[in-house]
């Protein structure tokens, strides 16, 4: 007796599809979580605004109270 579609079958066929669907989900799992590792680096290097304001005051580049006035409309 045949089983299945053109007399394959069996248990083989269903633990190939397990291992085939597990290994797809895998890769999907790979693929998101490099992809966030991605976009968390690429915002840790920008340096947030109050960090480029206290570098340009110690560089001496603006006065307190412009760090000052510009610290308080940032924040």
């Amino acid at each position: 007796m045949m089983h299945g579609i053109g007399g394959y079958g069996g248990w083989y066929e269903a633990i190939f599809s397990m291992i085939l669907l597990g290994s797809i989900l895998w890769f999907a799992f790979l693929l998101i979580n490099r992809i966030r590792a991605q976009k968390i680096q690429s915002t840790a290097d920008v340096p947030s605004a109050l960090e480029i304001l206290k570098q340009r005051y110690v560089r001496g580049e603006i006065s307190r109270d412009e760090f000052t006035r510009i610290k308080e409309q940032i924040l």
